[in-house]
């Protein structure tokens, strides 16, 4: 049995109140259907990869869930001002990300 249902259900039986924290968002949502998704692939670095994964395993989240949460929140940050892109002009016309 996964570690983190245990503790859920150690703190239901002793009626003490269940941990908190942004694991429980992923408990608490509806499952949805896969036509509520789109399947991306986007080039990510190995060491980028490595740490979505062990991140994941760590917290108990499946890593789908995790990189959606993880994106949504970077674009808040962006779109608030709260985080600046790093971006450098390449030509005219195109610009990266360094």
């Amino acid at each position: 049995m996964a570690k983190r249902q245990q503790q859920l259900e150690a703190s239901l039986e002793s009626g003490a109140p269940a941990p908190t924290g942004w694991r429980d968002k992923f408990q608490r949502e509806p499952a949805k259907k896969d036509a509520d998704y789109q399947r991306k692939t986007y080039l990510l670095e190995p060491e980028m990869v490595q740490r979505v994964a062990e991140l994941a395993e760590r917290e108990e989240v499946p890593i789908n869930d995790l990189v959606r949460f993880l994106l949504g929140h970077a674009l808040d940050e962006v779109a608030s001002g709260k985080v600046e892109l790093p971006v450098r002009v390449v030509t005219v016309a195109r610009r990266r990300i360094d």
